[in-house]
């Protein structure tokens, strides 16, 4: 079977008709030399050095250059483990402690402090929030990758930062409003 593309009509049929006789010397008849066909090699698909480049792709490379599958890791081994980024986790960590401390803090032993309950509002809410938020970010991308090593409680740590996030960020809040009420 041959497939033809020249300048003929899609809609036109070669010199004999499909069905009869000498319906293979009709298409035969109807390739024009050169033109790339299943039989044969376009010599316009080849490489500048007159190479055919499907055979001379070698498979070892991407579109790049690059053997790397992720930054600094080759698939010619194991698969890419994937970790958590326990960095943004710890950093949301200390953020929404931090922030629960000051905001305790600025309630009991400084009297109503606004500055510092101001300052554990922003620590405990858009801060600490958008560091989990970005830990959440890379963790999924991580997980993501073929094998995932990271702990058992990986999963269950955000949903406890975020929740005493929104403790943190509640009682800067009612700091605040002390403050607004009393004065």
């Amino acid at each position: 079977m041959s497939f033809t593309f020249d300048n003929a009509s899609p809609h036109e049929e070669p010199s004999s008709s499909p069905g009869s006789d000498d319906a293979a010397a009709g298409w035969a008849a109807h390739e024009a030399p050169g033109s790339w066909s299943a039989a044969g090699s376009d010599p316009a698909m080849a490489w500048d050095d007159g190479s055919d480049p499907v055979t001379a792709w070698d498979g070892d490379t991407d579109d790049w250059g690059s053997d790397d599958y992720w930054p600094g890791e080759s698939t010619g081994g194991a698969l890419p483990v994937g970790r958590p980024p326990m960095a943004l986790l710890a950093g949301a960590g200390v953020a929404v402690v931090a922030a629960l401390a000051a905001g305790v803090l600025a309630l009991t032993a400084l009297g109503g402090s606004l500055p510092v309950s101001l300052l554990a509002w922003v620590v405990a809410g858009p801060v600490a929030i958008l560091v989990l938020g970005e830990f959440v970010k890379k963790d999924q991308l991580q997980r993501a990758r073929a094998v995932y090593d990271g702990p058992s409680w990986g999963r269950h740590a955000p949903v406890a930062l975020g929740t005493l996030a929104l403790v943190a960020t509640a009682v800067a809040a009612y700091g605040i409003a002390s403050w607004v009420a009393t004065r």
